[in-house]
């Protein structure tokens, strides 16, 4: 595989996958799933090393390996070895802030409001739409950087690493409190306490593009989830833009074209993280984007344009084997 560089056509393969669920790619076929990319001239596939169950997807000692894995299935690499040899991009996969499995294992380790309650979804409740967020001041930034090392050597070179839930997330717990104190920074100001959010997001930012760097030169890593507005101080650490706009993910596909006026101004390359119903917005809704922001504009302004296409697979057992 080359170095990094732009892909023209791209999936998000979203496979956030219970831990009850059996027979996880029991019925998954390399050739199969690489050939159906290679026709749909496919040439970037984003694959999952780590879901937001907190669940690993490759060969592992690692207790977090997904239970519905068949022993010595390695999946993630499975993946990448079909698209490699069709000389399509695979990077991949990395929950950051959620990971069901780390925050049932080690509670202590969720964030926590100043009322004391945990941030995301409580323990009593059922809720499959709510996650438990991670406090990144507590021990589970080691917990989640031995992950990326592994990641990492296993898979190296990687094409890229997506982080995903990647915001400014603010807790009170000890390890939140004490590093505010060492900053001089008062736990109980609310002021204070989203600045401190932002440095551990900051820091764990430049820390982990680092290791990309360190590990596969060539390699892409982007963090998901973070503010448009403060692209200037976060660039160094984003080889590259995703605008995610889902129309089911609450915040619709409008927002595409009004992040695009913002991106196109700026060097990182742009990529777009869309609907999984591209055949209804594709024939509208992408050409009047395209109108209103220029798209001259994406490329005369130093951005680069790229489709980018969202997919959740319809069953576990075949993996995005079902046809586009």
């Amino acid at each position: 595989m080359e170095g990094f560089k732009l892909a023209t056509r791209q999936i998000h393969l979203d496979f956030h996958t219970g831990p009850w669920i059996p027979g996880i790619g029991s019925e998954f076929d390399a050739d199969t799933f690489g050939d159906m990319m290679k026709d749909a001239n496919v040439n970037s596939v984003t694959v999952f090393a780590k879901c937001h169950h907190g669940h690993l997807y490759y060969n592992t000692r690692h207790p977090a390996r997904h239970p519905g894995l068949q022993t010595g299935f390695d999946l993630l690499g499975r993946q990448i070895e079909a698209l490699h040899k069709r000389n399509i991009r695979a990077p991949i996969y990395i929950s950051v802030q959620c990971d069901e499995f780390a925050a049932n294992t080690h509670p202590e380790w969720v964030a926590l409001r100043p009322d004391g309650t945990r941030v995301g979804r409580g323990p009593l409740a059922h809720d499959p739409f709510t996650w438990q967020i991670l406090d990144m001041s507590s021990p589970y930034q080691e917990y989640l950087y031995e992950q990326v090392v592994e990641v990492l050597e296993t898979f190296k070179p990687v094409d890229g690493i997506f982080f995903d839930m990647c915001w400014d997330q603010r807790s009170v717990s000890n390890w939140a409190k004490d590093g505010m104190k060492t900053k001089g920074y008062d736990p109980g100001s609310e002021e204070d306490r989203v600045k401190y959010a932002h440095d551990v997001a900051i820091a764990y930012m430049k820390r982990f593009s680092k290791l990309v760097k360190q590990y596969s030169p060539k390699g892409s890593y982007y963090f998901n989830s973070r503010p448009l507005w403060n692209l200037a101080e976060e660039a160094p650490m984003q080889s590259q833009i995703e605008i995610e706009a889902l129309p089911t993910g609450g915040w619709g596909v409008h927002v595409f074209s009004d992040q695009c006026e913002v991106c196109a101004k700026l060097q990182p390359s742009l990529l777009r993280n869309d609907s999984p119903v591209p055949q209804i917005l594709g024939g509208f809704w992408w050409t009047q984007a395209l109108r209103r922001i220029g798209i001259r504009n994406l490329s005369n302004d130093g951005a680069r344009g790229s489709m980018f296409d969202r997919r959740s697979t319809a069953s576990s057992r075949y993996v995005g084997s079902g046809g586009l």
